[in-house]
């Protein structure tokens, strides 16, 4: 049977059915095949154009069939169709808009229904058709046995026709007016006629063509597009000056956080949404559940959609198509598009877009590759420039700062730093980026951050390993530094140098999710030329180091030199150097005018030492102790001999073997001299000491008849405490005294000999029945018996002589009293 073709069978109680059946499933197989032969030979945005006009010309052919065959009126079984129509599987039935149709009538719902589906009752009959973008054409028949012919007047046409590539629901109903009304359909206005419908159709293909060849020139001028930033603003602001959008926007999908960030947006809102690192969630509103499910969303009344946002600074927002930008299975991000208009955007406007979503995603990803490719390529080229660089100097400061200027050629920043790290804190030593140059701190890095106040840095330092926050101020480990107030991304890695971490460098960046695993690799590569230019900075430094330690040692033994040079030159003392075989190398001045030889001519060098020195004896003694001193009898030139004190040893190299004989003179003969006769003086002296001594007397000073004071002055030595114990033990005896005070007021120093001869003086006094009082005990005499650990059990201590007289005089019980101006003793009452 070829298309439109009908065979009718009266004698069969179902022969309508079957002949409309019949057509509609060759009109189906029929528009599958054309429509598989125009994707075949034609793009598809065009197939679907040429597909829409098949599918005017199938609902034709079904009209005529209907309107050939009579039909009963009836509210009842009119509510009844109704019902089976929704019971199939169609959702509740939606009229909006009423036309006239003199050949039948015809009802467009919106719910998506798929597959056939049947009812039928007395008197009216329902067809629709669902989902023709997959080539099936569904039907629902309702069939009237009545032999009776409807007239045109009493029949109601309801269409609604959505174009594009989304779902087209038809459903056509066929009953008296009376029974329409009834049923709640008031009288439509006529429908437009053929010529009109035809006009019609042909304006809806030129737009769609119109619209296809501007979908086709943004497809072209993205293509060239290669900067992924400028691809963005180029999509946007392309797709709303071709098509007149109130606001476009694009999302691109972080797999890594799960979120949908916008990066780029049409006019103002657009700029302060991008600056803002607006995001969405996967599943949130239009764009979230567009990207979750891989699905296109058209709401033309956003009022009456419940998984729609509100966005404020889109406050003339009324509609809104959102579309998945995929790659194969992979979605890569959402295109969304509003309008100002409720129903601004239709299937047409889906239709295209979704056509257009895919070369946007193809362009994305040539996009993506191709910054990938330039990156790695700048970024190699940028790691050349920054290893010439290490050649070329060693100054620290210098390189750290061309390296953060060449890293900033790669990545896109905000701030960075390099930090050094020492123990437990971090120092900064480089920055870069409109933060840190805005503050002008690029030289002034004073600050010293502890590990415990930087638990970023001190898990990078723990681990060896990079550190990305996709979303920093959202990380409660984050916490931002000076210069890193705006910072939604954040990038740490490791400078180590023979498997120590010695510092971390860090980028910062605005825009959340805008740094990866990848761009951690690439700061990482930055990060190890960092490394060597400290361990080369280093090691020169410790070059430098050592070089001037060497200059200042090269420096010091040149001084030394000097030093012993003017040292030798001008010494009083002869200074004589000799090699091994006693030959002499070196003799200073002093020795030419001791010795007698000419200084002018240096007579004495290559002379044999023993010429002035004895060597045998000499030599022997220095090989075994190293040195030798002695006081030696010498000859000068003349033959007249001295006595000298001679110092002879041994100037070793630095392996310790033995180069040179060193001797150092000293004419010791008028010191001698000198000694002789200070030793006669000291004889003399010594003698007038102890003439002296023995002159002076020991006074006792009887205070009673029973207290005696012996007062002591001067130095004590032993023959002169043997004198006073002497001198005390027969003054005992003359006065038979019951107390002697031992006055030690004028002794200038006490110590051990002296503590002892005091002591001894005591015992002596006890032995013959007499108590010895100590006075002029000083704080410093004190100390010195107790430092001394002098045991004075036995021996009454007081601090002065008058203490010491009283307590006498109180153990032979007197007192003194004043009377009349005069001090007497008396007995105590």
């Amino acid at each position: 049977m070829t298309l439109g073709q009908t065979t009718t069978d009266s004698t069969q109680p179902n022969s309508f059915s079957e002949q409309a059946r019949t057509v509609l499933l060759d009109v189906r197989e029929g528009l599958y095949r054309f429509r598989q032969v125009l994707h075949a030979r034609m793009g598809e945005a065009e197939a679907d154009l040429m597909f829409d006009m098949g599918l005017q010309m199938g609902r034709a052919i079904v009209r005529n069939i209907l309107a050939d065959n009579e039909a009963q009126p009836g509210a009842d079984t009119f509510r009844a169709a109704v019902g089976a129509y929704t019971r199939a599987g169609a959702g509740d039935l939606q009229v909006e808009e009423l036309e006239w149709e003199g050949a039948g009538a015809e009802l467009v719902c919106p719910d998506t229904f798929e597959g056939w589906a049947y009812a039928q009752n007395n008197d009216l009959r329902l067809e629709g058709k669902c989902d023709y973008s997959r080539g099936v054409l569904a039907a629902l028949m309702i069939e009237t046995h009545r032999a009776a012919k409807l007239e045109p007047e009493d029949i109601y046409c309801v269409e609604r026709t959505c174009l594009g590539r989304g779902d087209d629901e038809c459903c056509f109903i066929i009953g008296r007016s009376a029974d329409l009304k009834a049923a709640g359909l008031s009288k439509p206005k006529p429908r437009p006629s053929v010529h009109d419908q035809l006009e019609e159709l042909l304006v809806t293909a030129q737009r769609r063509a119109v619209q296809l060849e501007v979908g086709r020139e943004v497809a072209m001028r993205l293509m060239a597009a290669l900067n992924p930033d400028e691809l963005m603003a180029q999509i946007v602001q392309l797709v709303q000056n071709y098509f007149g959008y109130y606001h476009v926007h694009i999302y691109l999908l972080d797999s890594e956080t799960g979120l949908l960030n916008m990066m780029e947006g049409t006019g103002e809102p657009g700029r302060i949404m991008k600056d803002s690192g607006h995001n969405i969630a996967l599943g949130q509103g239009l764009v979230g559940k567009v990207a979750q499910t891989g699905k296109p969303m058209l709401v033309a009344d956003v009022s009456r959609e419940p998984q729609w946002l509100p966005n404020p600074l889109l406050p003339e927002t009324r509609a809104e198509l959102t579309v998945p930008l995929r790659l194969g299975g992979e979605i890569l991000g959402v295109l969304d598009v509003q309008s100002n208009s409720v129903g601004g955007v239709t299937e047409e406007d889906l239709s295209l877009l979704e056509g257009l979503g895919g070369q946007i995603a193809i362009t994305i990803q040539n996009a993506r590759l191709f910054d990938s490719e330039r990156r790695r390529r700048l970024e190699a080229i940028t790691l050349q420039k920054v290893s010439h660089s290490l050649s070329l100097s060693l100054d620290l400061d210098e390189i750290l700062d061309v390296l953060l200027q060449q890293l900033q050629k790669v990545l896109s920043f905000n701030s960075a730093a390099i930090f050094l790290r020492d123990q437990d804190t971090l120092r900064p030593v480089a920055g870069a980026g409109r933060s840190v140059q805005e503050k002008d701190i690029r030289r002034d890095f004073t600050t010293v951050i502890p590990l415990e106040n930087f638990p970023l840095a001190r898990e990078i330092v723990e681990t060896k390993e990079p550190l990305v926050l996709f979303d920093a101020p959202k990380d409660e480990r984050f916490r931002p530094l000076e210069g890193m107030d705006d910072a939604r991304c954040w990038i740490g890695v490791p400078l180590i140098v023979q498997d120590e971490v010695i510092g971390i460098l860090t980028v910062a960046g605005s825009q959340p999710g805008a740094y990866d695993e990848e761009t951690a690799q690439t700061v990482l590569a930055f990060a190890s030329q960092a490394a060597i230019a400290f361990q080369n900075a280093t090691l020169f430094a410790e070059l430098e180091t050592h070089r001037a330690k060497l200059e200042d040692q090269v420096a010091e033994r040149t001084r030394e030199l000097r030093w012993f040079q003017t040292f030798a030159e001008t010494a009083p003392n002869v200074i004589l150097m000799g090699d091994l075989e006693d030959k002499v190398r070196y003799a200073n001045p002093a020795f030419y005018e001791l010795f007698g030889y000419d200084a002018a001519s240096k007579d004495a060098e290559g002379l044999h030492i023993s010429k002035f020195i004895g060597s045998s004896e000499r030599n022997d003694k220095i090989e075994a102790a190293g040195s030798h001193r002695a006081e030696m009898m010498l000859l000068r030139q003349d033959g007249s001999a001295f006595l000298a004190d001679v110092i002879t040893f041994l100037v070793e190299d630095e392996a310790g073997a033995p180069t040179v004989r060193a001797y150092i003179i000293r004419d010791i003969s008028a010191e001698k001299q000198l000694q002789h006769e200070q030793a006669l003086l000291r004889e003399d002296l010594i003698k007038t000491q102890q003439r002296l001594i023995e002159e002076l007397s020991t006074p006792i000073i009887p205070v009673t008849d029973d207290i005696l004071v012996l007062p002591l002055i001067g130095s004590i030595d032993s023959p002169r405490a043997q004198r006073i114990i002497e001198a005390l033990l027969e003054g005992l005896e003359d006065y038979q005294a019951r107390i002697v005070i031992l006055d030690i007021t004028g002794v200038p120093n006490v110590d051990s000999d002296v503590a002892n001869y005091l002591m001894q003086a005591a015992m002596a006094s006890r032995l013959l029945g007499t108590e010895a009082v100590l006075v002029g005990i000083t704080p410093q005499v004190a100390q010195a018996f107790v430092d001394l650990d002098i045991e004075l059990t036995g021996v009454v201590t007081r601090g002065n002589l008058q203490s010491g007289i009283e307590y006498a005089l109180n153990q032979m019980g007197l007192h003194i009293a004043k009377s009349r101006g005069e001090y007497r003793t008396s007995p105590s009452k």
